[in-house]
């Protein structure tokens, strides 16, 4: 999920930029945060997020 809402990210970011909408500070800030929800999503192996999603729901926040 971290994966491709990390890509989402930099590429929507991307198209608003080459629209005109935002400056080049957006672009590194934009960048960075997609690069590290990718890393955080490549780090925490796929069952222990899941396992965290799931203890999160069943505790009700």
């Amino acid at each position: 999920m971290g994966l491709l809402a990390g890509t989402y990210f930099v590429f929507l970011s991307g198209f608003l930029i080459g629209r005109g909408y935002f400056d080049e500070d957006f672009v590194i800030l934009s960048g960075l945060v997609g690069v590290g929800a990718i890393m955080i999503a490549g780090l925490v192996p796929y069952d222990l997020r899941i396992d965290l999603l799931l203890r999160r729901r069943e505790n009700g926040s």
